[in-house]
């Protein structure tokens, strides 16, 4: 993202009061991905995806 980082977006909707009470899923998709990553984001209530080369791939991913 060009202008806030995933976790950073996150944190600024966490501020959010009534936001905060909706159930929104954060999904982030990482070019490149290590185990303290996936703790991190799993610690936050985030789930991980690695970032597939192709479009086809991606589409296939996410069904």
């Amino acid at each position: 993202m060009p202008i806030l980082k995933g976790y950073e977006l996150r944190s600024k909707l966490k501020t959010d009061e009534e936001l905060n009470l909706q159930c929104i899923p954060y999904l982030f998709f990482f070019t490149a991905i290590n185990q303290r990553m996936v703790v991190d984001a799993y610690s936050a209530s985030v789930k991980v995806f690695v970032k597939q080369t192709w479009f086809d791939q991606l589409v296939n991913m996410l069904r």
